[in-house]
């Protein structure tokens, strides 16, 4: 039996990921304003696909020996994607793997990265970053399900305090001392010596989906719940844009990414923001349905393909033309051609566990959505 679709979950998904394509072409952004906020707006693309996949998680039944084989095979298709990146990176620049020892190839599984030989794969950070959640998942989902939420309700506190509170009152001390001259003080000592968990925000941003979820999903959302979502978008991105001049000091010229993004409150008020805006839609024609759930499917396999892609077309066009519609463009291209490398990978049993690549075809051919 086929799964059934959540459709916003396929709309902020499909868009997550062209935002993520988008913001690792640097190269091609261009100097304008224009194209310097669309950039700094796609700081909510990762946060938006860890909300939507807790979403996911929290709402669907739970078993345990499912949850930890899932994990594993996470671990073992960004392991072999690692490995394929190492093999065409040293192929490419005709190398052998003597260059590699034993000790650099087993922390670049662990997570670490080579820099000599450059591998482009930083990117796998996010897989990572799944992993960690996903092993403490059981204990996140218990406290879901009980009556009484609030211990989750502290974890997200204190989540919130070490992650977005420091990083905003840090910046905001830096702010004030640059411009009056005084003292600047900053909460690091106390978040190193205190803080438990490592990347606070990303395990937030898992936590906060599925509450938005359970709150704003197939419920008739009053004209006062859908005022305060769209003011939490437009308030959001404008606060981002807003920190980022702060920082920076203009909001063109070369690229400078805002410390700490992903840790903002902007970002974060953002995020939800768009995540809320992405379930007001009640009719969406069949056809664009189809299409978001075709892309919803694959932004895994699109994910741990487009840099190869990336590494590809900066080889390729060293002096590429620039601009934000032609890069938006450029990034929609990276999708298909994304796409159609991973496709023939999900019809081979085998490789597809080995690689994570989804849907899964079966004999019939009839698709199937694996839960992300």
């Amino acid at each position: 039996m086929k799964k059934s679709h959540i459709v916003y979950i396929d709309l902020i998904e499909s868009v997550a990921i062209l935002g993520v394509i988008y913001c690792h072409y640097l190269s091609t952004l261009g100097t304008s304003i224009f194209s310097h906020i669309t950039e700094q707006l796609c700081a909510v693309a990762v946060p938006l696909f860890l909300m939507a996949n807790g979403a996911l998680l929290f709402t669907r039944p739970f078993q345990l020996k499912k949850h930890l084989k899932k994990t594993l095979f996470l671990f073992i298709s960004v392991s072999a994607w690692k490995l394929i990146y190492l093999a065409v990176t040293l192929a490419f620049y005709q190398l052998d793997w003597s260059t590699v020892s034993f000790q650099m190839l087993f922390q670049y599984l662990c997570g670490d990265n080579l820099t000599d030989p450059y591998i482009p794969a930083e990117h796998f950070w996010y897989i990572y970053v799944l992993i960690r959640i996903y092993l403490i998942f059981p204990v996140l989902k218990v406290c879901y399900d009980s009556s009484n939420r609030s211990i989750l309700v502290f974890l997200m506190a204190i989540l919130f305090f070490f992650s977005f509170f420091t990083v905003d009152f840090n910046a905001l001390v830096g702010l004030i001392s640059r411009v009056f001259g005084i003292d600047s003080y900053s909460l690091d000592t106390l978040r190193g010596n205190l803080q438990t968990l490592n990347n606070c925000e990303y395990l937030f941003y898992f936590l906060i989906g599925p509450f938005l979820h359970e709150k704003l999903y197939e419920k008739k959302l009053s004209a006062r719940t859908k005022k305060t979502i769209l003011f939490s978008a437009l308030f959001g991105c404008g606060l981002l844009i807003l920190k980022r001049y702060l920082q920076v000091g203009v909001l063109s010229g070369e690229w400078v990414t805002i410390s700490g993004d992903y840790e903002r409150t902007a970002t974060l008020l953002a995020a939800i923001g768009l995540f809320g805006l992405a379930i007001f839609p009640k009719s969406i024609p069949l056809s664009l349905r189809q299409l978001l759930s075709f892309i919803s499917q694959r932004t895994m396999n699109i994910y741990v393909v487009h840099m190869f892609l990336a590494f590809w077309y900066s080889y390729s066009f060293p002096n590429p033309p620039a601009g934000a519609l032609v890069h938006l463009l450029r990034s929609l291209i990276i999708l298909v051609i994304a796409i159609v490398i991973t496709e023939p990978f999900t019809y081979i049993p085998g490789l597809r566990i080995v690689l994570g690549v989804k849907p899964v075809h079966r004999i019939n051919h009839n698709l199937h959505r694996d839960s992300k």
